[in-house]
């Protein structure tokens, strides 16, 4: 029997699949971000450990550390890269983002009539796009803020 995830590695996954649907959704500007778009998923975004937050060269730091490039041309690291982190925060999210719900809601899991309650918790994501040339991280910066802007893009079910 497999444990139940933890609500930050279900935020995890969720921000995961926002991050691959706004790269699938994202217009390539230069040569750069069209390699970064078409490039295998798994070398063109990466997840940092929390207690990376906050400190980008670190980040970075840690990214190049890894071998995720043909080594014998001499690359160690694809670039652009985006290199995200999350992390819960201690203090409940704002009421005003919540439903009202306190108390247990029926639900109908895998087939099965179910009870759940919901607990609010509060997970900052932080996301840092590297390039070798402003422009392509200013391109990465502007569309991300738009495509958060769709209240649809910017809902994760979880």
């Amino acid at each position: 029997m497999s444990l139940p995830k933890d609500p930050q590695k279900c935020i995890q996954d969720a921000w995961y699949k926002m991050l691959v649907d706004f790269r699938a959704w994202f217009m390539p500007e230069t040569v750069q971000t069209t390699e970064w778009k078409n490039r295998n998923i798994s070398t063109a975004i990466k997840s940092c450990p929390s207690r990376l937050m906050d400190d980008s060269e670190s980040m970075l730091a840690e990214y190049r550390k890894s071998q995720n490039a043909d080594v014998s041309g001499g690359a160690t690291a694809f670039m652009p890269i985006m290199l995200t982190a999350t992390a819960l925060i201690d203090q409940p999210p704002d009421v005003s983002q919540l439903l009202p719900v306190p108390y247990f809601v029926p639900a109908v899991i895998d087939g099965k009539y179910v009870k759940i309650r919901l607990v609010a918790k509060t997970v900052r994501a932080q996301l840092a796009f590297y390039a070798t040339n402003s422009h392509d991280a200013r391109s990465v910066c502007d569309q991300f803020c738009t495509y958060m802007q769709d209240d649809v893009k910017r809902r994760i079910e979880v």
